[in-house]
């Protein structure tokens, strides 16, 4: 396993996991900062092994809303959004 930051890297890969701990909008333009999102987004439309791991998996929907509205990669359609703070999960 590396950690990787260069795009040539996640096109070479022969499995890709992204994990994520912290805040949408941070991890998101840490992506983009690191121009990495073209070649994710690349490697997952070319159906190669992926995981993505929570806030990971969450950066692959087209928005999220934790702490404003912020575009996600749009690999899948949909929102993350916070459940109520009145919803009781068991």
């Amino acid at each position: 396993a590396q950690i990787v930051r260069d795009p040539q890297a996640i096109a070479e890969a022969e499995r890709l996991i992204l994990p994520g701990v912290g805040a949408f909008r941070d991890a998101i333009a840490e992506l983009r900062r690191l121009q990495l999102v073209e070649p994710l987004l690349d490697y997952i439309r070319a159906d190669r092994p992926f995981l993505g791991i929570c806030l990971g998996l969450q950066l692959l929907f087209d928005v999220g809303y934790e702490d404003g509205e912020w575009t996600g990669l749009g690999a899948f359609p949909g929102d993350v959004v916070r459940f109520p703070q009145s919803a009781t999960l068991k």
